[in-house]
């Protein structure tokens, strides 16, 4: 069944909303979901200093001892290096990582008292709210955090997007086969030519996404052109931004 609300809090970026907040290179999402009044909150990726996600979570007056579990994007530091600081707040939550992870992340997992849960596919951690993998680039392999939101569709955040984002998010509406309204995160358009920014925005928008955040490693040129061409598609995320999905 799907959720009737999702509100999205940017803990990392490389941008913020404002300078009481650090900016890192790194991600992480906290997520809330509430379905028939029950709420589960959880964590999407944990930047890549513990003393960086410590302080912007304080300045921003997030409560981490309620969140049920973590989904960690892929194996690279700027989205795992925060792992330490979790046990601080909570312990003995799921961890979800692509069973194609390194024996390295895994072990580390376990060893700060997480459960470690392996995705290979797709999992479903609760009604609404899967993790969907089984891609892959460059020997990267990862998975994105997928909300179904009711009367929306899927909310699809993404960690660096190495295997594409247009392919993870068209994966995510193969598994489920509910439309996808919103995708954000990284987008690993940094460095990409204008005509491929161009060709990724439109396919998004072809597979009938409305909402379109880039964050972390998308570069300033997707996010100027979703601002001159696309305004109302565009979400201006950073570090300190809420946004809330719900009809």
């Amino acid at each position: 069944m799907p959720l009737d609300k999702v509100v999205l809090t940017a803990i990392a970026d490389n941008r913020v909303v404002s300078p009481k907040l650090k900016a890192v290179w790194g991600l992480s999402i906290c997520v809330s979901a509430k379905r028939s009044g029950r709420y589960i909150s959880l964590l999407f990726d944990t930047d890549t200093y513990p003393h960086i996600l410590k302080y912007n979570i304080r300045t921003l007056g997030l409560k981490l001892d309620r969140i049920q579990g973590i989904v960690i994007s892929h194996d690279h530091s700027d989205h795992t290096g925060g792992l330490s600081l979790i046990p601080n707040y909570v312990q003995g939550i799921p961890v979800y990582v692509s069973h194609k992870s390194s024996s390295t992340l895994k072990e580390r997992i376990l060893s700060l008292g997480f459960k470690l849960v392996e995705v290979k596919d797709k999992y479903m951690i609760d009604d609404g709210i899967f993790v969907i993998g089984g891609l892959k680039r460059y020997s990267i392999s990862e998975q994105s955090l997928v909300l179904s939101v009711n009367n929306l569709g899927l909310i699809v955040l993404v960690g660096c997007s190495h295997p594409g984002v247009v392919n993870i998010v068209r994966k995510a509406y193969e598994e489920l086969r509910i439309k996808p309204y919103a995708v954000i995160g990284g987008f690993h358009l940094e460095w990409a030519p204008s005509e491929e920014i161009r060709r990724v925005v439109k396919e998004l928008l072809s597979l009938g996404v409305r909402k379109i955040g880039p964050m972390h490693c998308s570069g300033e040129e997707i996010r100027e052109y979703l601002r001159d061409h696309y305004p109302r598609v565009f979400l201006d995320m950073r570090a300190g931004s809420t946004i809330i999905f719900e009809v």
